[in-house]
């Protein structure tokens, strides 16, 4: 018998994922990628609604114009990702690093970002409505053109 690539083995737990976001948990299984190393990884365009990705190492990945909507990402390491037009709605960042990703027209509305670390990013016509920025590292980070509504939130650095 042959062993799967780690390409199809991604592969196959991305599709049982799929299923189980389209079925609402009825079929398939959520994506538990807690602790997993997916540095550089090819995910642009992938359904990770609801994905369990805590801690995971995203760095330098392509994540652009993946649906990441509910997903728990705290203490992730996506220094240097693309999450270009990604969809990071009520998405849980509190601790994660973003520093120097690329997040031009992601939605982050709703989303916890607690203590994260942002400096340098580009966030360009990014989407911050509701989003818990507490303690949020802003330093350096280009936020032209983007939507902010709580002027309450206690973050850090950063331009408006």
């Amino acid at each position: 018998m042959t062993e799967l690539t780690i390409e199809q083995q991604l592969a196959n737990v991305l599709a049982a994922h799929r299923d189980w976001v389209e079925s609402d948990g009825e079929a398939g299984a959520q994506l538990d990628l807690t602790d997993a190393n997916l540095e550089g990884a090819k995910l642009s365009g992938v359904n990770l609604c609801r994905a369990d990705l805590r801690s995971a190492n995203l760095r330098n990945s392509d994540m652009s114009k993946t649906d990441l909507k509910g997903a728990d990402l705290n203490g992730a390491r996506l220094s240097d990702a693309n999450l270009i037009e990604a969809n990071l709605t009520s998405v849980k960042l509190i601790g994660a690093n973003l520093s120097r990703s690329f997040l031009n027209g992601a939605n982050l509305s709703d989303a916890c970002l607690v203590g994260a670390n942002l400096t340098g990013a580009s966030m360009y016509l990014v989407n911050l409505v509701n989003a818990d920025l507490t303690d949020a590292n802003l330093t350096g980070a280009n936020l032209t053109s983007g939507t902010i509504s709580d002027p309450s939130s206690s973050a850090s650095g950063g331009n408006t």
